[in-house]
């Protein structure tokens, strides 16, 4: 089997979108519309996946900043950590390839 080499990027306003689909609207949308919008407000980091020298999307995350109640741990985690209300966690919001890539 050939090795194929893969590259993340974070999403770029010049990237192309629109030959990405996951058969998911959801997802679709979310990449197609608003994930540009999450990545100027900073409410979200949107991470492509693709192989290494071609345009098309392979697939995409998202990430942002994200906080447990400390509360809602395990005791024998939360006996490990300071004893802040609330820890501090990432969140990974979206997950998922094109249907080409499946």
């Amino acid at each position: 089997m050939e090795n194929v080499g893969y590259r993340f990027s974070l999403l770029e306003k010049s990237d192309g979108l629109s030959g990405f689909s996951c058969r998911n609207n959801v997802f679709d949308d979310y990449l197609k519309e608003r994930a540009g919008q999450d990545m100027r407000r900073r409410a979200a980091t949107v991470v492509l996946l693709r192989i290494r020298n071609q345009a098309d999307i392979v697939g995409y995350y998202t990430i942002g900043s994200f906080g447990i109640a400390l509360t809602e741990l395990p005791d024998a985690m939360r006996k490990r950590l300071p004893q802040y209300p609330v820890v501090p966690a990432v969140l990974i919001g979206r997950l998922t390839l094109d249907h080409r890539y499946e």
